[in-house]
């Protein structure tokens, strides 16, 4: 059941968010943004033209997405607050795809929780809010003209709005419970309601036409047919009614034992699907079953598209997935899902001193965590660990206490002894799913639906612990009894340390303590605890250093009774010490709420700063690494775990010997996100998100302005930064805070993608996207059927590019003692393999091939020299590089064969002239890196290429700003295997097996797609090297979906 707001509760789940201070309030917000929906969706569909899947969802985020590929075209959220103010239950799209509605809990501030958002899909505006709900908005639906909007709520009202004026023409009221279901037919409306009716009206006449009492419990779902023929209703009996336009029942379509969620017509009004624990497609009006969809189990939304419904659209589930299936086959042609998994199992290592290691699962085995832990991460070294994890390593939950277990006795309440039951809040708490002692036994953490508390041995609330807004699966102690780790189904692990000063939002005075306890036995334990000085001092500072003094000295019961005390006066809370997101492809990143994080090299993608500009705007969203150079502290991170706190940490930090004394390094105790915004970029030319031009060229412009000096302008082409000596031209005005760009762009393609990057002293920003689209005569590739559409990409309708290609692998070096066996094979062998495509994928194909002693310093910088001597933006360069890496000083190098790693910048091969060249090519870049550390031979006859952090390297040369896509054989710490079996270095016998045998065309259309190929990839060399190495691929978010080979047939 979708959450409802009252006057006096909220329920508190929904994205993963923190408040970055103590007011509930507070902007900005760090949010988890793991490439897809992290939280229930509620509702989707499609475009007109079907090419994008629309939808909404508990995370209070707007997705769009590709049909044909399934990639995210762009995010839209609007204001957003803590728990779950800015979910969106509901969308509604009109007819010509221009205008979007939501609804869901979006209140501001906790005030008119009811409102409707109106946004204009091709300006990614909002251009209205329809204030008028007193309650959560659950449904929507416009009028075929859209011109009139019709909306059910939780104030058991339904209303009928003028779009244009953002005027309620008719509230029609008449339920008596909350409003699910509302469609529009001209002039009737028909409502659904969990008062167990469904209603029909004449809204322009405000009248109830008909009561429809055919259900027996709450009705979750009505929908008219295109043809305004009929309607469908469904709802918790598991029944689906068809009715007659003016409510005239007429038969009974389906009886299921799950509640129906959604019930959709097809185009044609031929097909309805009934959505259950399955999906269930009927012919109208016969009521006979054609298909039944099994894959997809517990999807809450669908939508149909195509005349005769050909394709259906269906989202939901544990994973927050999304398929398109082919009603025809029922077969699924795209699969959509985020990167994240839900944490059902979590273990705190076992040491005496609390340690810093946790492990976590991503199956369930049972309720309280009791499936396997399969993954670990160790806060001391940020390493994931992802094989032969030892579950004897770690501890799960703590249960026993003298003869008493914790035990879940029904859905809201946890039995502590015959005589003492902690009880749960049904609506506000949610149901008990996992629960622990601290090892010392004298607290109890309790994770919810909902909440996660903190209570006393004796069942007294001391805190709340918010950080998790889904449910709490999972949670376990450290030995310490400080910190404690948690899992929750928002797809994130929270540390906790219970000891932590928490904080409270309330203005209640409070007595001094000494007012309070005023048995004569108190002065003597204040005495012994050394708090005299505090105890007659009215504040909440006052009282916590005695909370703090009494645990110090081991009086746990004493120190719980105050805490539990101030609990009911102030409503404590915490916020955990540090947050973990773990992606379904490796990548990981830790941030604490202060905003300061640490990421693996594909790990900052996963986290964004929300900043609401108001109720009437959409929100801005900036990726982590848009203020990398103020936030990205990992030794901090490392220290704020090990020093169970961030003050202490921040003491360490700044005098740690590690961090040079200058103010840039120097973190600042109230840093603010607001101080270091990226430039503003402005679009002049064009306007508009999309433009049809005419002709071979067009003039873009685009104003740069910002608070602080801007220190770079780029224009991006399709992914790929346009190179100042091809007539780039920034212009600047006023003074270093305002550039104008202007540049005319050569339409070669259909379509041409355009964004600017712009930076300041601070930080970096991409600006929205431009897509000029060329009109060649109104041939333009659309499908021939308007029942179809096209999942499959025809290698004939691609523009054949040139593809130019530098191949480098050095086994033989000057210093022999850093020889390899077979990085010169792999680089002939990847050569030979790109040669091959000429005349398949690519048009003509250049290779510069660099092996042993050809692989010098300056034959490499030569080669460099080529590819920006002879590549356009019309062509493809890919290098290979298979050597060793080495880091010196914070710099990455390349060691060529006359390369001497005790003279590494005279000799080697600096990584920013990698940057340099490759980040300025004008066409598309890939580079395969399988460079790394060591000569030293490793067991099974393994020799390794490394054990150095190319972390950084990777990330900085696939930024927006440069653009270069990278498959790395090995990121972190790892070593880049090689095995006389393969004869071949791990990394290059997977790509080789990949794509010479055509093992990675998994829809065998003949292409190999940047996706495919990382896929294969990674489990390959995976399994090689027994979980060793683990490669990793990191895209520019400016670079869309990537072809990379043509396999032959």
């Amino acid at each position: 059941m979708k959450i409802l707001y009252n006057k006096t509760l909220w329920l508190i789940c929904g994205i993963w968010l923190i408040s970055l201070t103590t007011n509930a309030q507070s902007d900005p917000k760090l949010v988890l943004e793991s490439q897809g929906h992290s939280a229930r969706i509620w509702d989707v569909a499609f475009t007109p033209n079907g090419r994008n899947l629309i939808t909404v969802s508990d995370d209070k985020s707007i997705r769009v997405w590709n049909t044909s590929t399934g990639e995210l075209k762009r995010t839209l959220r609007g204001q957003i607050g803590d728990g779950s103010e800015g979910k969106m239950y509901t969308l509604a799209l009109t007819r010509d795809g221009r205008y979007l509605a939501v609804g869901g809990f979006l209140s501001y501030k906790g005030r008119g929780s009811g409102n409707i958002r109106i946004i204009d899909l091709k300006t990614n505006k909002q251009t209205a809010t329809l204030k008028g709900h007193t309650n959560v908005v659950h449904s929507l639906s416009f009028s075929r003209d859209g011109k009139y909007l019709a909306s059910g709520s939780s104030d058991n009202n339904v209303r009928v709005w003028n779009v244009a004026t953002r005027r309620s023409v008719a509230t029609l009221k008449g339920h008596t419970n909350a409003v699910y279901g509302v469609s529009l037919s001209g002039s009737i409306l028909v409502s659904g309601s969990y008062d167990k009716t469904v209603k029909v009206w004449d809204w322009r006449s405000n009248q109830l036409l008909k009561t429809i009492t055919k259900h027996t419990r709450k009705v979750q779902t009505v929908k008219f047919s295109p043809n305004g023929r009929y309607f469908a209703t469904g709802g918790y009996d598991g029944k689906t009614f068809l009715f007659g336009a003016t409510g005239n029942f007429l038969k009974e379509i389906s009886t299921i034992n799950a509640t129906v969620k959604k019930v959709r017509f097809s185009s044609d009004s031929k097909k309805l699907a009934v959505i259950g624990t399955y999906q269930t497609i009927f012919s109208i009006p016969s009521g006979t079953q054609l298909r039944q969809i099994t894959k997809h189990k517990y999807a809450r939304a669908a939508a149909f598209w195509g005349a005769s419904g050909k394709y259906l659209a269906t989202a939901g589930g544990n994973d927050k997935e999304i398929y398109i299936w082919n009603t025809q086959t029922g077969k699924s042609v795209t699969y959509i899902k985020g990167m994240g998994k839900i944490k059902y199992n979590v273990g705190f290592v076992k040491s005496k001193y609390g340690g810093t290691k946790i492990a976590f699962g991503n199956k369930w085995g049972g309720r309280n965590g009791k499936g396997a832990l399969t993954q670990a991460f160790d806060f001391n070294n940020m390493k994931i660990y992802t094989h032969d994890i030892d579950p004897t390593e770690f501890r799960k939950t703590l249960t026993l206490y003298k003869d008493n277990t914790l035990t879940r006795s029904s859905s809201y309440r946890l039995k502590v002894t015959d005589e003492l039951t902690i009880k749960s809040s049904s609506s506000v708490d949610g149901s008990v799913e996992s629960f622990t002692y601290t090892p010392d036994a004298y607290r109890i953490v309790l994770g919810n639906t909902f909440k996660m508390n903190l209570y006393s041995r004796k069942g007294k609330k001391l805190r709340q612990l918010i950080g998790h807004t889904a449910r709490v699966g999972s949670v376990s102690p450290a030995s310490d009894n400080q910190l404690v780790v948690s899992g929750s189904h928002d797809q994130t692990i929270n540390i906790w340390n219970l000891n932590e000063k928490p904080y409270s939002n309330s203005r209640k005075q409070l007595k001094s303590v000494a007012e309070v306890y005023t048995h004569k036995s108190w002065p003597a334990v204040w005495k012994k605890v050394g708090v005299e000085d505090q105890i007659n001092t009215p504040t909440f500072n006052a009282w916590w250093n005695v909370v703090k003094a009494l645990r110090k000295n081991g009086r746990n019961i004493d120190a719980n009774l105050y805490e539990a005390y101030l609990n009911r006066k102030l409503k404590l809370k915490s916020l955990p010490l540090v947050s973990l997101f773990v992606a379904t492809d490796g990548e990981w990143v830790c941030w604490t709420p202060q905003g300061y994080y640490a990421a693996s090299a594909g790990g900052e993608r996963y986290i964004g700063w929300h900043i609401n500009q108001g109720i009437n705007s959409l929100g801005k969203f900036y990726p982590v690494s848009t203020f990398r150079k103020k936030y990205y502290k990992p030794e901090l991170v490392k220290l704020i775990v090990k020093h169970r706190s961030f003050e202490k940490a921040l003491q360490a930090y700044n005098n740690s010997s590690k961090v040079k004394q200058t103010e840039e390094k120097i973190v600042k105790k109230n840093e603010n996100i607001l101080d270091h915004l990226p430039p503003k970029i402005e679009w002049l030319n064009p306007t508009d998100g999309d433009l049809q031009v005419d002709g071979k060229e067009y003039t873009i412009k685009a104003r740069i302005t910002s608070n602080a000096k801007i220190t770079g302008v780029k224009l991006l082409v399709n992914g790929r930064a346009v190179a100042k000596t091809r007539g780039f031209e920034v212009v600047k005005a006023k003074s270093d805070k305002e550039k104008l760009l202007e540049y005319k762009v050569s339409l070669d393609n259909p379509e041409t993608n355009l964004l600017v990057f712009a930076s300041n002293t601070s930080s970096s920003a991409l600006s929205e996207g431009r897509v000029l689209k060329r009109k060649d005569n109104g041939n333009r590739g659309n499908n021939s059927k308007d029942d179809d559409l096209n999942f499959d990409v025809k290698t004939t309708s691609m523009l054949k590019p040139n593809l130019y290609v530098v191949s480098v692998g050095v086994s033989n070096f000057k210093k022999q003692s850093y020889n390899l066996d077979y990085a010169h094979i792999d680089a002939k062998s990847m050569a030979g393999l790109f040669q091959k495509q000429k005349g398949l994928l690519y048009k003509d194909v250049q290779v510069k091939e660099l092996t042993n002693e050809q692989a010098t310093r300056a034959n490499i910088l030569d080669a460099f020299y080529w590819l920006e001597k002879n590549v356009t933006h019309k062509d493809v360069a890919i290098l290979f590089i298979a050597s060793h890496g080495f880091n010196e000083k914070g710099k990455f190098y390349i060691l060529p064969h006359d390369g001497d790693p005790d003279r590494l910048r005279s000799t080697a091969v600096n990584w920013a002239d990698f940057q340099d060249v490759l980040g300025n090519l004008p066409s598309k870049v890939m580079l395969f890196l399988d460079a790394c550390h060591s000569g030293a031979l490793g067991n099974n006859l393994m020799k390794t290429r490394g054990a150095i952090n190319n972390t950084e390297a990777i990330r900085e040369i696939t930024s927006a700003e440069h653009g270069v896509v990278v498959m790395s054989a090995a990121t972190g710490n790892e070593s880049s295997l090689e095995h006389p079996d393969w004869k071949h270095g791990a990394f290059t016998y997977a790509l080789l097996k990949a794509m010479d045998q055509k093992k990675a065309d998994f829809n065998s259309d003949g292409i190999v797609y940047l996706r495919e190929l990382d896929f294969f990839v990674a489990d390959e060399v995976k399994n090689l090297t027994k979980g060793k190495q683990h490669p990793t691929t990191l895209k520019p978010s400016t670079i869309s979906r990537l072809p990379i080979l043509q396999v032959r047939k």
